[in-house]
């Protein structure tokens, strides 16, 4: 793949995606906008109950934003009909509590 096609390919793409809990009390996610290109290496840091692992669960399909869109290569996440296919073919994860 030349490189100017990996620039226009996006991994991840969220657009004002919020999270909500509580009927709306409770806002974990706030608008949140961020692009994933192919190469490049990301990480999630902040204090303690900020959202980095909602941020996480909604990208591997484990849980579904309030409000906003999240697309992995062009597609809705939150729109994923067998979200485990999604989970085994196209993303890893380790669960922060070692579910099993």
């Amino acid at each position: 793949m030349s490189d100017s096609a990996m620039v226009k390919e996006c991994l991840f793409e969220a657009a004002g995606l919020k999270k909500e809990y509580d009927e709306g009390r409770v806002q974990a996610l706030r608008g949140v906008n961020f692009r994933i290109n192919p190469g490049e290496f990301v990480a999630i840091i902040g204090p303690s109950g900020c959202g980095k692992t909602t941020l996480l669960q909604m990208l591997g399909a484990l849980d579904r934003p309030s409000s906003g869109e999240l697309q992995f290569r062009g597609k809705s996440i939150k729109d994923q009909s067998d979200a485990a296919a999604y989970r085994a073919h196209e993303v890893g994860f380790i669960f922060q509590a070692f579910h099993l």
